[in-house]
């Protein structure tokens, strides 16, 4: 077990740590380096990392330690890996950011040159690239798309726990199209963060991640706030009647019940 470790300056401007979905999972973050060897490994066992980073703990659950675990393995800051059927996790760029750690005990845990050929590791941003958010063009924009894509996910996941989460496969597709616009690059996180406000979308059946992707009258509607003050029809998930009438000069569309229109010329 090390004396200390190092924590770089660096770390309150990191992109990976600022978009982690909770202050729990950043918390986590920054512990893990306590626990793990002088090679930056550990096991990747929730069980075996609660009781190492936060044992005196109880109001922490072995679930919220592997959605954590699952975020850094999707993102690429760990990589988890099988050795004789036992399964360990290995933080990238262990060198970089802590120096020479060879004073310290050997590591009891295998690396990553002993891995079972029959590796079942979770997906990495490499590989959600390649199954969901890329297509047979490569590009220079394909790495923006892919962390996009996996920081939607986790985001909706953190806001919306109790709404369906979709496969990365399914919204791949809908990501790519979205992305050729600037302002949902910039204010999809905010349109998220708009929508958990209204109890009327989060408790809204039809209100969904592939819902929110669609269209950009969809997103855009949820930045402007344009869904706040509905009410939720008879409660049975079908989609909001509206509780205020249709400003003058505008008009509903009536292929998308939900967006409001200019005035037709």
């Amino acid at each position: 077990m090390p004396q200390y470790r190092k924590l770089y300056l660096k770390t309150t401007e990191s992109l990976d740590i600022n978009e982690m979905p909770d202050d729990f999972t950043r918390l986590l973050w920054l512990l893990l380096p306590l626990i793990t060897c002088r090679e930056g490994r550990g096991m990747d066992n929730p069980a075996w990392v609660k009781s190492k980073a936060m044992p005196l703990r109880e109001d922490v659950t072995q679930e919220e330690v592997e959605k954590a675990l699952h975020w850094y393995a999707r993102r690429g800051m760990i990589v988890q890996y099988k050795v004789g059927g036992r399964k360990y996790f290995e933080i990238v760029n262990w060198a970089r950011y802590q120096g020479d750690t060879q004073r310290e005990a050997e590591s009891n845990y295998p690396g990553q040159d002993q891995a079972d050929s029959d590796i079942d590791s979770r997906p990495t941003p490499d590989k959600l690239l390649t199954n969901s958010c890329s297509d047979t063009n490569t590009n220079t924009d394909t790495d923006t798309d892919t962390d996009t894509c996996v920081s939607i996910l986790e985001t909706w996941a953190a806001l919306f726990p109790s709404k369906p989460q979709p496969r990365p496969a399914t919204i791949g597709a809908k990501v790519k199209t979205r992305l050729k616009d600037t302002g949902f690059k910039e204010n999809w996180r905010a349109a998220m963060m708009r929508a958990t406000k209204s109890s009327k979308l989060r408790e809204g059946g039809w209100f969904t991640l592939i819902w929110f992707l669609k269209t950009e009258e969809h997103w855009n509607n949820c930045l402007q706030g344009n869904y706040d003050g509905w009410q939720v029809d008879g409660g049975n998930g079908s989609a909001p009647q509206y509780a205020t009438p249709v400003p003058e000069g505008m008009y509903r569309d009536p292929d998308d019940e939900f967006a409001i229109q200019g005035a037709i010329q």
